[in-house]
């Protein structure tokens, strides 16, 4: 065996060894990509349902204070109900553009801005009615029952919405437990293969040099 065998097996088996590393980085690279893909999508379904939590809040927040106000009669506390009703209408907003991927959400959104709008005008006027006639002749008003209806109407349009999002957050948990699982999986190959692939380098290495030590004996006697 000639120097120029010995070097070429030396290099062939270092060039196995370096594509093997090379493969093995583009996985490991591809699988972190996916789970920081999935993670990422898993965190804009609880962003989402976190979002219609909060219209719910608001709008909750503003009914006490429109309720209070029919019993008390206090002025100062309507700067609160005006507070709930701006905040709630920008949450729609932020709902709209976190799920404009998703036409069956995004077409339950006019009909929640609908509601927030009728709720808004409604508990205004009953409000304007307690501030001018009394409290009895808008007690009246809200003893139809118009404000229960719209409110639960609302609290329905967000529960389904809600409950599409916790059916994409189960598939986007599974998908994301998947993608570990295969991370996993693939690193414990990957390093495997890398481990056998340096010590085969390393018995070709020490074969070779051997071979090599061999045929300088021969030639040397």
């Amino acid at each position: 065996m000639n120097n120029s065998t010995f070097d070429r097996g030396v290099i062939l088996g270092l060039a196995g060894v370096v594509a093997l590393l090379i493969i093995n980085a583009g996985f490991s690279y591809r699988n972190v990509r996916q789970l920081n893909e999935d993670a990422r999508w898993v965190a804009h379904t609880h962003e989402v349902m976190d979002t219609l939590e909060e219209i719910l809040v608001h709008l909750r927040e503003a009914e006490g204070v429109q309720r209070t106000y029919l019993i008390t009669g206090d002025d100062a506390i309507q700067r609160a109900f005006t507070e709930n009703i701006d905040a709630a209408k920008p949450k729609v907003g932020q709902v709209r553009v976190l799920t404009e991927d998703n036409t069956e959400q995004q077409a339950r959104l006019p009909d929640i801005d609908k509601r927030i709008d009728e709720l808004a005008a409604f508990w205004s006027r009953t409000m304007a009615v307690r501030k001018e006639q009394g409290f009895d002749a808008a007690r009246q008003i809200v003893q139809k029952g118009e404000s229960r209806k719209l409110m639960a109407d609302l609290n329905g349009l967000v529960r389904e919405m809600d409950d599409r999002e916790k059916s994409l957050l189960r598939d986007r948990k599974a998908k994301t437990e998947r993608a570990y699982s295969v991370a996993v999986v693939t690193g414990f190959i990957a390093a495997a293969m890398g481990l056998l692939a340096v010590g085969l380098f390393v018995w070709l290495l020490e074969w070779s040099i051997r071979t090599w030590q061999r045929s300088a004996a021969l030639i040397h006697e």
